[in-house]
């Protein structure tokens, strides 16, 4: 039973050491840390779960019976702990098979309205029009009504010049302008901009652009999103 308590003991302080020494030895490369993070629960939960079908058959002197009945009723604690979880698992599968909706789509749960960003194991995260990033469990989305946006015949249009310093090319000029307003979260997703280069002179271009957003107030802040970005590239 000492070694039984001792090597409890070891696991525990061995998994504390593996934690800090990722986030001391990875701390630049953040994807890389995070899979670590994610990662070594799973590892630690096996490893610990081994530790115990030891402890018990130990326990019981190897007696296949009792230990089966010590393992079921760690097996239905553990399901009860952790259903919350495996609800959230479950209704996102539905929801996935079901198609309901996909990264990209704006739709509308109870009061929270905003752009798929993530359909992740658990749950969908949501970017408002503020760039806020929301998450929903999964089983708060299932069963309740998404109001998806109309067609592109509500989607309102705004056009401007925009005078852009030559850091780059005029095609990278307009990939990245481009790649700037539909990572906005109120652009529209069917309706991409319209980006064309109409002058130039030796120190910058200027562009006319034309967005689409569902409502005229997205308009004002599109354009000084990337009056703000071009001041940025002098």
């Amino acid at each position: 039973m000492i070694w039984f308590i001792l090597l409890g003991i070891g696991i525990f302080l061995l998994f504390r050491f593996i934690k800090q020494l990722v986030n001391y030895w990875v701390p630049e490369q953040k994807n890389r840390q995070l899979k670590f993070e994610r990662l070594l629960p799973v590892v630690e939960g096996i490893v610990w779960f081994s530790w115990v079908i030891w402890g018990v058959q130990g326990m019981f002197n190897n007696k296949l019976v009792y230990t089966l009945i010590i393992l079921g009723i760690m097996l239905v604690i553990i399901v009860a702990l952790s259903w919350f979880a495996i609800r959230d698992f479950i209704a996102g599968v539905v929801l996935k098979l079901e198609g309901a909706f996909t990264i990209g789509e704006r739709i509308k749960v109870q009061a929270l309205e905003g752009r798929v960003k993530e359909l992740g194991y658990f749950g969908v995260k949501l970017e408002n029009f503020r760039g806020e990033i929301i998450s929903i469990p999964y089983h708060t989305v299932s069963g309740v009504t998404r109001v998806q946006p109309k067609s592109s015949e509500a989607i309102k249009n705004h056009s401007f010049q925009l005078d852009l310093p030559k850091r780059y090319t005029p095609t990278e000029s307009i990939d990245k302008l481009r790649e700037l307003i539909l990572n906005t979260p109120w652009a529209s997703v069917t309706k991409k901009p319209y980006i064309k280069l109409s002058k130039e002179n030796e120190v910058c271009y200027t562009f006319e652009i034309i967005i689409y957003s569902l409502h005229p107030r997205y308009f004002q802040k599109t354009e000084t999103y990337l009056q703000k970005w071009s001041k940025k590239l002098v």
